[in-house]
């Protein structure tokens, strides 16, 4: 069994060398090789990345640039990939030690694995724990979730389904990935194991454009998949608008005021969203 490891990249000069760190740490002793796969950055990140090349016995450093979004650099990578299995990670995420042998493990029994997702915050050292950090697998509707920055597949089941649909463009693409996979028959394996740590904008203003867009992209997901939603979108609107209300002082709170934005942004996005007309 061989492995690729695929790392989509963009404009990720400040973090991609603390991923590039770990991937070379790996105790996984099989055959394997990592493609960084760049979706057109204007910084540094294709000579930064290069600068790790030789921590690697076999690497590429490919253009992906055809078109913008994470998914067409994904997807770009899977095609260059010469492995049996592909796992995909983020340019600003820390993968464990033995991350690329839990999830080939995984791959070796279940077509698809994914594992979880513990965040911290840019600049600031991983915490043991955070609220918003998933003790269990997560679900959307009837469906559990695949995470797209933590998962290992077979290359023929990645192409079958027809990778990451690179129309989406607000986020949730490896949800819908994952509820493809499950109308299809497939299901994931969970690997609690199989750790990774995500980085989170330290950014208020950069937190809110992107909540705010996570937000659009789960509008846009409902519409396309209605039977994770079947109570509609107006009751859970309400809940979420009367919660964001009612602590509105957090805002003024160092410790609550992130929390609190994270939320505002997403139920904005999920509103505006909405109000749009569907394509």
């Amino acid at each position: 069994m061989t492995v690729s490891v695929i790392v989509p990249t963009f404009n990720g000069e400040r973090w991609i060398g603390d991923q590039l760190a770990a991937l070379a740490e790996q105790t996984y002793a099989g055959v394997w090789e990592l493609i960084v796969a760049d979706n057109g950055s204007t910084d540094d990140t294709r000579s930064v990345a290069a600068q790790w090349a030789h921590r690697f016995p076999r690497f590429q450093l490919i253009d992906a640039s055809g078109v913008r979004g994470q998914s067409h650099a994904r997807n770009k990578g899977a095609r260059e990939a010469s492995g049996d299995v592909l796992l995909f990670t983020d340019q600003d995420d820390v993968v464990g030690t033995k991350w690329i042998a839990q999830l080939t493990a995984g791959v070796s029994r279940s077509r698809i694995v994914s594992g979880p997702v513990r965040h911290f915050v840019d600049g600031q050292p991983p915490p043991a724990h955070e609220p918003w950090e998933p003790n269990s697998r997560l679900t959307v509707g009837p469906y559990g979730c695949l995470f797209g920055c933590n998962m290992g597949i077979e290359r023929p089941v990645f192409m079958d389904l027809g990778g990451f649909d690179e129309t989406s463009t607000l986020g949730w693409e490896d949800i819908d990935f994952g509820i493809r996979a499950a109308l299809a028959g497939i299901a994931v394996e969970w690997i609690d194991e199989a750790l990774i740590l995500h980085r989170k904008p330290s950014s208020l203003r950069v937190t809110w454009r992107k909540e705010y867009a996570y937000g659009r992209g789960w509008t846009e997901l409902v519409r396309r998949y209605p039977e994770i939603w079947p109570q509609g979108w107006v009751r859970p609107s309400l809940r979420r608008a009367w919660f964001v209300a009612i602590r509105a002082p957090y805002i003024a709170l160092p410790a609550r005021r992130r929390g609190w934005l994270l939320q505002a942004a997403r139920l904005s996005g999920r509103l505006t969203e909405r109000l749009r007309p569907p394509n």
